[in-house]
């Protein structure tokens, strides 16, 4: 779309934000978002991830990718996408990202960064297919069922991609311990970064839609490692499609739920809410289906949630050296 359209989106979606830290426009006249706000004391970065973002047909043509997903079968996008000269952020929303990392003015007590997708891809396709196009029409799994013959997808929509983009990103944030909530790819997960390790690179919470037009799914082919005990083999510690190391908590995939109307519920909608508690420093994410009455007796969120973020005074084995001060103990449900 044109620069008078995207900024028309701009005005109407995102115009309550503070003003951007660095407003000058791109240089086609696209207005720019990327700002910091205080609220309670939690100091949140906003990123706009997909201003500087480099189009994929573009910068790895070799992949033939057509909407983000490579149509070329002989091209791996986990060892062949990264190409020199790819970016996600941009250097002006790393250097953003670098100074308020940096900032505990005022009387910011947590960091929070806020972006439209997590830097991860947390979804799966079936085997044979080249894209996402299908999944609207896909088989909906039983709420007991585990879809075989998956293979994880390569989605360049998702800020898994450009590798080398993610793990710079990551390292600011790790920083200063931002907690990364992210908006929908179209499927809730709770999940921990890797960069150099599984865990080393703090958490994400992406967020369900509220009514699910294109509902992913994440049941990856082989079983995840150092899972809690009794968890869904779905989570514990995985590489994603372009090989990031991640380490999923929780996702609330697609289920036929015997809720009406079933082309609305069973795609997993609902809500998340967190709550950050200042004296014990906890993280509490919530994750609600979109039918349940959270007063009702008895109500329950998706399986695997709530989840507990808990501070601890120190980190064993090789995160210590990375951690010196305190990082998160192991997630927990309750």
């Amino acid at each position: 779309m044109p620069p008078e359209w995207v900024n028309a989106v701009h005005r109407t979606q995102v115009g309550h934000l503070p003003d951007p830290v660095d407003p000058e426009p791109l240089p086609n006249g696209i207005t720019v978002f990327h700002t910091g706000l205080e609220y309670a004391g939690l100091s949140f970065a906003i990123l706009s991830d997909r201003m500087w973002k480099s189009p994929p047909s573009v910068v790895a043509p070799e992949g033939q990718v057509v909407n983000g997903w490579t149509q070329n079968p002989d091209f791996d996008a986990a060892t062949q996408a990264d190409v020199p000269g790819a970016v996600l952020l941009g250097e002006r929303q790393e250097r953003f990202l670098e100074a308020w990392a940096a900032d505990w003015s005022g009387a910011a007590w947590m960091k929070v960064v806020l972006s439209l997708t997590p830097f991860n891809d947390v979804a799966t396709i079936p085997a044979d297919a080249m894209s996402g196009s299908g999944i609207p029409s896909l088989y909906v799994a039983l709420p007991d069922e585990y879809i075989e013959g998956d293979k994880k997808a390569q989605d360049m929509d998702s800020n898994a991609w450009p590798q080398s983009g993610r793990n710079p990103a990551l390292s600011r944030m790790r920083k200063r311990f931002a907690f990364h909530v992210a908006g929908y790819q179209h499927l809730a997960s709770f999940a921990r970064y890797g960069i150099d390790d599984w865990g080393d690179g703090g958490a994400v919470f992406a967020m369900p839609s509220i009514a699910n037009l294109w509902p992913r799914r994440w049941y990856p082919p082989e079983e995840g490692h150092n899972r809690r005990p009794g968890a869904p083999r779905n989570t514990g510690e995985f590489l994603d499609g372009f090989g990031n190391r991640v380490t999923v908590e929780a996702v609330a995939n697609p289920k036929q739920m015997g809720v009406e109307p079933t082309a609305l519920y069973d795609r997993a909608p609902g809500y998340g809410i967190i709550r950050f508690h200042r004296r014990s420093r906890e993280i509490v994410s919530e994750l609600w289906p979109r039918w349940v009455d959270p007063s009702a007796p008895g109500a329950e969120q998706f399986p695997g949630w709530p989840i507990t973020l808990a501070r601890r005074s120190s980190t064993p084995g090789s995160l210590r050296r990375t951690f010196p001060r305190w990082w998160w103990r192991a997630w927990e449900t309750q």
